[in-house]
């Protein structure tokens, strides 16, 4: 009661802004070996017909992995890939045990993401479509930053890699997803999303279906590095806002 009755200091924009910018600060080597890999991967893609043949390839595992594929690539690219990132680049976080246990819950909570991003583009071909017209990609792309990402995929995200630090306790899980948490937790994560995910997304989306998931579920290798920072990140009391 004592704690509810106390006065919060008044949030703002700059407390969902700071975290983003503090998470691109801290890993940007990672951040950009990853996106250059990436961006090469679609330029061969279209330069190169090995390196299509080989996606293509890719793109047959896929569709006869079904989701126990989504769920390996979406673990690989979200806890695999950035820790191998980190120690190429030096900015590798923890030591021991620890650091590994991070590792492998956070391919979990990635190897689901996976899973999750698989139904969702599925479902956005069966609702908008195939095409590759203007009109077909603004709409899925405003869908999945304005409806899937900030209503379900990140809320799920930021509560999950949070669970640990809150002791596995199913009740703090949950409360994760509530509108404290949203503001605080969430909203951060969102903002860089937003400037990650659109430009990206509008290519993915200019995918054939199947290649979409391959390519998409890679930048999701660049994209884990900041919301983990920013989803994790250890702020002491002070530092953030408090709830009413």
């Amino acid at each position: 009661m004592l704690e509810e009755a106390a006065t919060p200091r008044n949030w703002t924009i700059r407390d969902a802004v700071r975290p983003g910018i503090q998470a691109v600060s801290s890993h940007w080597k990672p951040f950009l070996l990853i996106q250059g890999v990436a961006l090469l991967c679609v330029i061969a893609y279209y330069k190169s017909q090995s390196f299509a043949r080989g996606a293509e390839m890719l793109q047959d595992w896929k569709v006869a992995g079904g989701l126990v594929f989504a769920f390996m690539a979406g673990a690989i690219a979200g806890g695999i890939v950035p820790e191998i990132a980190r120690m190429a680049t030096g900015t590798v976080e923890g030591q021991g045990w620890s650091r590994w246990q991070k590792v492998a819950w956070t391919s979990l909570v990635f190897g689901l993401v996976g899973i999750f991003v698989d139904l969702f583009y599925k479902g956005q071909a069966a609702l908008f479509g195939n095409g590759i017209d203007a009109a077909t990609l603004i709409c899925k792309t405003a869908f999945d930053m304005f409806v899937f990402a900030p209503l379900f995929c990140i809320p799920f995200e930021v509560a999950s890699l949070q669970w640990p630090q809150k002791g596995w306790k199913l009740s703090e899980f949950f409360r994760g997803f509530g509108v404290t948490t949203y503001r605080d937790s969430v909203l951060p994560v969102m903002l860089p999303c937003w400037a990650f995910w659109i430009p990206v997304l509008v290519c993915v989306y200019a995918m054939p279906l199947n290649l979409q998931f391959v390519f998409a579920i890679f930048a999701e290798a660049a994209w884990s590095i900041i919301v983990v920072y920013v989803a994790t990140r250890s702020e002491d009391a002070e530092t953030a806002p408090k709830c009413a």
